[in-house]
């Protein structure tokens, strides 16, 4: 795991000890890995088991949307030998009394907060990231280097 990543705007005024990322392949065990890594670095920087508990379930939606957009979510949990598997990055961040949750997809499509019927097996993840979190929003980005856009999902959560 490391504790910078080039692919997000520079964190100029963290120190490394305040943000954690990772890197997942985007297939169907990335939500969980995701979930996982989100407790985990939580935990390590003190945070408060409501605020782990409401960050764990933002990443796990902004993770799987992810997946959906860039990867595959049927099939066998890992890439098969000769599968090109897409990349996401996740990050989680202390800035100024609140936790920032960031992924990005190499996918510039930005999400939309949508309206599922009421019969619907999906589409409420946004709504429950809207719930949950403080603010939500996303932004374009393009990796240093590649001509290819993707964007930021990001969400904050009140310490």
């Amino acid at each position: 795991m490391s504790n910078q990543l080039t692919h997000f705007p520079p964190a100029h005024t963290l120190p490394t000890s305040a943000q954690r990322s990772l890197r997942l392949a985007a297939l169907p065990t990335a939500p969980h890995l995701a979930r996982v890594f989100v407790v985990h670095a939580a935990r390590q920087l003190g945070l408060s088991d409501e605020c782990v508990d409401a960050a764990e379930l933002i990443m796990s939606e902004l993770v799987t949307n992810a997946v959906k957009q860039v990867g595959r979510v049927d099939g066998p949990p890992t890439a098969r030998p000769t599968e090109q598997v897409a990349v996401i990055i996740v990050r989680l961040r202390l800035i100024d009394g609140a936790v920032q949750l960031d992924v990005w997809d190499n996918d510039a499509t930005v999400p939309k907060l949508g309206e599922p019927s009421l019969y619907a097996e999906a589409g409420r993840g946004l709504f429950l990231v809207s719930a949950l979190a403080s603010r939500w929003g996303s932004y374009p980005e393009r990796q240093p280097g590649s001509v290819r856009r993707g964007k930021i999902v990001w969400a904050e959560v009140s310490r």
